[in-house]
């Protein structure tokens, strides 16, 4: 039997934790995508103006929120294979993504982190983040 961590998640493999590497990675891939994705929703906003930046994180947050309500997974998090799951490991419902997501975009809850290495966004919605491969 593998063994388990605190949270009562596999140390190694699918459903265990995914790293703070991986996360950032994927949620570095989610806005790399998203300014793709702006510039051509965009058209002709100046690309260094604030009105790209906001559309930007527009597109951003509507993808996050659509992808994961969906499938689990942003494009970043499903491309580096990695699932948004409650404690429990079953599927969020959308109410708890949507809160989850607007709690990443103010930041400060997601760069504090507990022993475990969830943040405080996770913590407050019961979720984590864990390997989906």
């Amino acid at each position: 039997m593998e063994p388990l961590n605190r949270l009562g998640l596999p140390e190694n493999g699918p459903g265990s934790l995914a790293g703070l590497g991986r996360r950032a990675t994927a949620f570095s891939l989610d806005y790399f995508a998203s300014m793709a994705v702006a510039h051509l929703i965009g058209g002709n906003i100046d690309p260094l103006g604030n009105s790209f930046r906001i559309l930007t994180l527009e597109v951003m947050f509507a993808q996050m929120v659509l992808l994961t309500a969906l499938t689990g997974s942003s494009f970043g998090q499903r491309l580096f294979g990695m699932q948004v799951s409650r404690l429990d490991l079953t599927r969020v419902n959308t109410l708890r993504v949507i809160a989850r997501i607007a709690l990443i975009f103010l930041v400060i809850p997601a760069v504090v982190w507990d022993k475990d290495n969830r943040g405080l966004h996770d913590r407050l919605l019961g979720t984590v983040v864990v390997r989906s491969r």
